[in-house]
C-alpha cells in the first residue's frame, strides 16, 4: 500500500499505515469513518452522522457516542491531523492519493476530459484505471449506510463510468476491453436499459450480434414481466442498430452498410395518456407551414420528467406518413447523467451516415458536413426528431432547409434562441391535469384494478403531483405487486419520509431524483444556491424579493438566477413576478439543500426569509391599519430585501397574493423555534384576516402564537395571541370562548400595566359583549378604552373607542349623543389620516342617521364607507356595509337600490359564517326585479 496512511472506501472500510492494515473498531465506529471519507474535506454535522449511524433508534447517549467514535479513530489513525472538529461537525482532511475514493474521481475526470477532447485510447485507460479503485461495493461492511444517498450516487456514478467506458471503448474499436465490465454491471442492474444497451454494442462490435440480440430479448421480457412496460428509445435505438449492422466494429471486423431511407423513431410507449392540445398544437404546425420557404420547427420545453420526449415520440409515429422519405431522431443528451451532450458535429455524422454516405465522403469540417446534410435533404419530406437538447447552439447545425421538413426539439432549456432567430413555434409542457394523470395510471394499470379503486387512484395521482415519470414509477410497482390494493400503495407513498426515495427505481434514466439531477448539475453556481434555497421556502410561490432574502443577494441578482432556473424548467413563472416550484421540485431542492452546506447556513437563510415576510406585513399593515401592535424583536438581518407599496390597494393586494405564504411561514417559524416572529405574525395578521373573513386562518395562527409565546416564556406575546383567538372565535359565532380568552387577555395586559393592551382589549370586549346582547355592560367597556386611549394620547385607538361609543350610545336610545361621539371619532380619523377607522365611523353614522330618520344622509355615508372599503380592500367590511345601505334605501323607499346592494353583498357574505346570510337571501328574493 506505500506509505503514509491510505483509507479505502470503494468497498470494506479499511485503513493502511505504511502498508500495514490498521483495525478500525466496531461497525458504527466504522460507519462514521465511512460518513466522513464519503464527504472528504467537507464538514459533517453531527446530527446528520447521527442520523447515517442509529437510523431511527437514536440512543440519549448518541452525541457522546459518536464524539467516543471520533476520538478513537483519531487515536487509530493520525492524531490531530486526519479527522478535525468544528463546533459541531467534523472532517476528514485526506490529501490526493490517500483515499481511495478521491483516486477515483480524479482519474474518472481525467476520462471525461480525454473523451470529451477526442483521446480515445488515453480515455479508455482512465476509464479502466478508474474503475480499478473499486474493491467492492462502498462501504460494503456498513449495512446500515447501504442506502445512504450518497453512497446510492456512488454507486450510479460508478454505472454511468462503466457506460461511457463502453462508448469510448466502441469508438476506439476496442469492444473487447470493456465486455467483462459491462457484463457484470448488467448482471447487477437487470432492469438498467443503458446498461444493456451499451452491451448489446460492444458485443455486436465484437462480432456477437446473435448474442446482443438475445440479451436485448431477455430484458424486453423482464421490462414486461416485471414493469409492464417496453424498452425505451435509447434500448430500442441499440436493437436497430444490431439489426441494420450499423455498429463500429473491432479489429478483424468488416463494417456494414446502412439504409438508404432511415426509419429511426424510437419504440412509443404503450398507454399514452392525455396531451390532446399539445398534440393538436403539434399537428396543426404541420399543416401550416406546408407553403413556406423553410422546415417547420416545434420546441417542447419543460420541467424534467414531465413526459417531453414520450410526447414528441408518439406524435412522430402518429405524423410519420406525412413524412415518408426520411425519419431522424438522435438523443443529444443535453442534460445527460454522464455531463457529457452529444456534439452536433457527432450527431451529424451520424445522421449522414443513415442517409448513406461513406465514411471517407464525410467532409471533415462541421460546415461542410451541415452544408452535405441539407443538401441531401432537398425537396425530401423528412422528420427529424432531436431529443434532450441543451440549448439552440446544439441544434442548429443539425436543421434542415427544405420546407418539406419539419423537426421537433425537447428540451429543458427554454429555446428562446431558436424562437426568436428561426421561428421556432413553443409548447410549454405542463404536468398532467388530475383527469389525464388517472388517466395514465389507468391504462398501465388496467382499467379493472383502476375502476375498483377510484379513491386510491385519486391519491395515487395526488401523490405523484401530476409528474409523467413519477406517475409511471407509481404504476411499475403496482403491476409487480399485484397482490397489493392501490390503496396500501398509496398509503406506502403517503408515509414514506421521502418521497423521493418512495419513486426511485434505480435506473437514472427514470429514477425522478437522477432525472431531476441532471437539470440541477448544470445550473451555474449562483442560481443552483438559489434553486437549493428555495426547497426551503414553504410554498406556494415567491417573489424575486423573497428570493433575493433567502439567498441573502441583492435583488437584481436574484432576479438573473431566477431567469435561470426558468429557463431551465426547474422553477415555474406562473404569473409576473411570482414563481413556485413543482412539488416533487421542491422536495428535491431542500434534499439538496440539506446535503450542501450547514444547518446554520440554512437556519440563516430561513431567518432571512421570516423577517422579509414579517417586516414587509409589517409595512402593508401600517398603510391600512395605522398603529398596529407590536412585539419587540431583533433587528431586521442583513440581507433582506422588502416589498414597496405605491398605497393601501397594493399593500391589501400583496396580503392577498401571500395569504397561503404567510400562513405557511407561521408554522414555519415554529417549527424552526422563531417564536416572537410566530407571534408577530399573528398579531400583524389580526386585523387582515378579519376584513378578509379568514376567520379560521384567524384562529389557527392566533392559536400557533399563543402556544409559540407560552413556550417562550413572552406574556405580552401570549396576552395578544389571545386576543386574536378571541376576534376568530366572536366571528366564527363561539361568544361564550371569545369572551373567556379575551377576559385573559385584559388580565395578562393589566398585569403587565400595558395599557395600550388594556385598551384595545376593552374595545373588543364593547364589540363582544353587544352581540351578547349585554349592550350595557359593553358601553362601560367602551368608555374605558375611550378614558385609556385618552390617556395614551394614541389618536387611532381614541378615533376607534369614539365610534364604538357612539354607535353604542345610539343603539341604546342616546341617539344625539351618539352622534356627537362618532363626529368626534370621524373628525380625529380624518385630522391623522385613518382610512380605516373613517370607514368604520361613516358606517356607523349612517346608523345614527337612519335612526333619526334622516334615510337619504345614511345613504351618503353607508357610501362613504364602501367606497373607502374599496380603497383599502377590506371586501368582508364592505359587503356588511352594502347590508346597511340596502337597509337605508329600502327606508327611503328606493326598492330596486336596496335589492341591487343586497346582492352584491350575498355574493361575498354567503362564502363566510355571516349570521344573517339566511335572511338577508330572503330580503333579496323579496325585492321584485324591475327593467
Amino acid at each position: 500500500m506505500g506509505h503514509g496512511l491510505r483509507l479505502g472506501v470503494l468497498g470494506p472500510v479499511t485503513a493502511w499505515r505504511d502498508g500495514v492494515r490498521v483495525g478500525l473498531g466496531p461497525a458504527r465506529q466504522r460507519a462514521v469513518l465511512g460518513l466522513l471519507a464519503l464527504t472528504p474535506n467537507v464538514p459533517v454535522h453531527r446530527k446528520t452522522i447521527i442520523d447515517a449511524v442509529c437510523g431511527d433508534d437514536v440512543p440519549a447517549t448518541a452525541v457522546h457516542l459518536v464524539q467516543v467514535y471520533v476520538n478513537r479513530l483519531r487515536r487509530l489513525l493520525d492524531p490531530g491531523r486526519l479527522l478535525t472538529s468544528a463546533g459541531t461537525s467534523y472532517e476528514l482532511v485526506a490529501a490526493d492519493g490517500q483515499l481511495d475514493l478521491m483516486v477515483f474521481e480524479v482519474r474518472a475526470s481525467r476520462a471525461t476530459r480525454a473523451h470529451a477532447a477526442g483521446e480515445l485510447g488515453v480515455a479508455c485507460e482512465a476509464y479502466a484505471g478508474a474503475l480499478d479503485t473499486w474493491r467492492a461495493e462502498p462501504l460494503a461492511d456498513i449495512e446500515i449506510l447501504h442506502a445512504h444517498p450518497v453512497v446510492v450516487a456512488l454507486r450510479q456514478r460508478r454505472s454511468d463510468l462503466v457506460i461511457r467506458y463502453g462508448e469510448a471503448a466502441m469508438a476506439a474499436g476496442r469492444h473487447g476491453d470493456v465486455l467483462p465490465r459491462l457484463r457484470e454491471l448488467a448482471a447487477a442492474e437487470p432492469l438498467n436499459e443503458r446498461a444493456h444497451a451499451a452491451l448489446m454494442l460492444a458485443l455486436a462490435g465484437s462480432g456477437q450480434q446473435a448474442a446482443a440480440l438475445t440479451l436485448f430479448d431477455d430484458l424486453r421480457r423482464r421490462l414486461d414481466d416485471q414493469l409492464g412496460v417496453r424498452p425505451g428509445a435509447e434500448l430500442a435505438d441499440a436493437q436497430q442498430r444490431v439489426l441494420r449492422q450499423d455498429v463500429p466494429q473491432g479489429p478483424g471486423r468488416g463494417a456494414g452498410a446502412t439504409p438508404l431511407a432511415p426509419r429511426q423513431l424510437p419504440a412509443t410507449v404503450p398507454s399514452f395518456a392525455g396531451r390532446d392540445a399539445e398534440f393538436a398544437t403539434l399537428t396543426k404546425a404541420t399543416d401550416d407551414g406546408g407553403a413556406g420557404q423553410r422546415a417547420r420547427i416545434m420546441t417542447i420545453t419543460g420541467v424534467a420528467g414531465v413526459g417531453k420526449t414520450t410526447l414528441a415520440v408518439h406524435w412522430a409515429h402518429q405524423a410519420a406518413r406525412r413524412f415518408p422519405d426520411v425519419q431522424l431522431y438522435v438523443n443529444l443528451r443535453g442534460f445527460d447523467p454522464s455531463g457529457t451532450p452529444v456534439a452536433a458535429a457527432d450527431a451529424l455524422r451520424g445522421f449522414l451516415a443513415a442517409l448513406s454516405v461513406p465514411a471517407g465522403m464525410i467532409p471533415a469540417t462541421a460546415d461542410a458536413q451541415a452544408a452535405l446534410y441539407r443538401s441531401l435533404l432537398a425537396d425530401k419530406r423528412m422528420l427529424v426528431v432531436l431529443d434532450n437538447a441543451r440549448d439552440p447552439a446544439q441544434v442548429r447545425p443539425l436543421l434542415p432547409g427544405s420546407a418539406g421538413c419539419m423537426v421537433v426539439v425537447t428540451s429543458r432549456s427554454s429555446m428562446a434562441g431558436l424562437v426568436a432567430a428561426e421561428g421556432a413555434g413553443q409548447l410549454s409542457l405542463d404536468v398532467l391535469g388530475d383527469a389525464e394523470a388517472a388517466e395514465l395510471l389507468a391504462g398501465r394499470l388496467g382499467r379493472t384494478r383502476a375502476v375498483a379503486e377510484p379513491e386510491a387512484l385519486a391519491e395515487l395521482t395526488a401523490l405523484c403531483a401530476g409528474l409523467p415519470v413519477a406517475l409511471v414509477i407509481v404504476a411499475a410497482r403496482a403491476i409487480a405487486r399485484q397482490h397489493l390494493p392501490l390503496g396500501a400503495l398509496a398509503a406506502e407513498l403517503r408515509v414514506s419520509k421521502n418521497r423521493l426515495d418512495a419513486l426511485s427505481t434505480g435506473d437514472s434514466a427514470t429514477d425522478v431524483r437522477s432525472v431531476f439531477s441532471w437539470s440541477y448539475l448544470s445550473l451555474s453556481a449562483p442560481a443552483a444556491r438559489l434553486f437549493r434555497l428555495a426547497g426551503l421556502h414553504p410554498g406556494p410561490g415567491l417573489s424575486a424579493q423573497a428570493a433575493a432574502s433567502l439567498a441573502g443577494i441583492p435583488l437584481s441578482a436574484a432576479r438573473q438566477g431566477l431567469r435561470e432556473l426558468v429557463s431551465a424548467h426547474l422553477i415555474d413563472e406562473h404569473s409576473p413576478g411570482r414563481f413556485a416550484l413543482h412539488d416533487l421540485l421542491r422536495e428535491y431542492a431542500a434534499e439538496q439543500a440539506r446535503c450542501t452546506g450547514t444547518q446554520v447556513s440554512r437556519r440563516a437563510a430561513i431567518h432571512r426569509m421570516l423577517d422579509h415576510y414579517l417586516h414587509t406585513a409589517l409595512a402593508a399593515a401600517a398603510l391600512l391599519e395605522p398603529e398596529q401592535p407590536w412585539i419587540i424583536l431583533a433587528g431586521i438581518t442583513r440581507g433582506v430585501t422588502l416589498e414597496r407599496f405605491a398605497g393601501p390597494r397594493a399593500a391589501a393586494d400583496w396580503f392577498d397574493a401571500e395569504h397561503p405564504v404567510l400562513m405557511a411561514a407561521i408554522a414555519l417559524a415554529v417549527d424552526h423555534r422563531f417564536d416572537l416572529h410566530a407571534c408577530q405574525f399573528a398579531v400583524t395578521l389580526t386585523g387582515i384576516l378579519d376584513q378578509s373573513a379568514c376567520w379560521g386562518d384567524l384562529a389557527v395562527c392566533s392559536a400557533t402564537a399563543l402556544a409559540a409565546a407560552q413556550r417562550a416564556g413572552h406574556r405580552e406575546a401570549e396576552a395578544y395571541a389571545q386576543r386574536g383567538l378571541a376576534g376568530a372565535f366572536a366571528r366564527l359565532g363561539r361568544l361564550s370562548d371569545a369572551h373567556v380568552h379575551l377576559q385573559r387577555c385584559l388580565e395578562q395586559f393589566t398585569e403587565l400595566d400595558n395599557l395600550d393592551g388594556q385598551a384595545r382589549a376593552h374595545l373588543n370586549l364593547a364589540c363582544l359583549l353587544h352581540d351578547m346582547d349585554d349592550s350595557e355592560r359593553a358601553l362601560g367597556h367602551a368608555h374605558r378604552a375611550r378614558e385609556m386611549f385618552g390617556l395614551l394620547q394614541q389618536a387611532p385607538g381614541l378615533a376607534a373607542s369614539l365610534n364604538t361609543v357612539g354607535w353604542l350610545e345610539a343603539w341604546l336610545g342616546q341617539v344625539e349623543q351618539g352622534l356627537a361621539y362618532c363626529q368626534q371619532g370621524l373628525a380625529l380619523a380624518q385630522d391623522i389620516g385613518d382610512r380605516a377607522n373613517a370607514a368604520a365611523t361613516w358606517d356607523s353614522l349612517g346608523f345614527v342617521r337612519d335612526l333619526l330618520g334622516q334615510h337619504e344622509a345614511a345613504v351618503s355615508c353607508y357610501q362613504l364607507a364602501a367606497a373607502i372599503y374599496s380603497e383599502l380592500g377590506a371586501v368582508w367590511y364592505r359587503a356588511e356595509v352594502l347590508v346597511n345601505l340596502g337597509d337605508a334605501h329600502e327606508a327611503a323607499g328606493d326598492h330596486q337600490a336596496a335589492r341591487e346592494q343586497w346582492r352584491e353583498a350575498l355574493e361575498v357574505l354567503q362564502r363566510t359564517h355571516y349570521p344573517g346570510t339566511e335572511r338577508l337571501r330572503a330580503k333579496v328574493a323579496s325585492q321584485p326585479v324591475t327593467r
